[in-house]
């Protein structure tokens, strides 16, 4: 069976996270997120982002 990995865009993982898009693009400086590159575009797959809430929801709260 094959695995389906989601992608969202940094606006997306933003909106989802509920954080500005220059807060999570100083998350990816800080090496919290890694994006991908694709089409010229960055994504960002959907379980990184849950993964990431999950650990850091303190944060996130604010």
């Amino acid at each position: 069976m094959d695995r389906v990995i989601e992608l969202v865009t940094i606006e997306e993982a933003a909106r989802d996270l509920r954080v500005s898009t220059g807060t999570l693009w100083r998350f990816v400086r800080n090496g919290k997120i890694t994006p991908s590159q694709m089409g010229g575009h960055y994504v960002i797959s959907r379980m990184q982002l849950m993964f990431f809430a999950q650990n850091h929801a303190s944060k996130l709260s604010r």
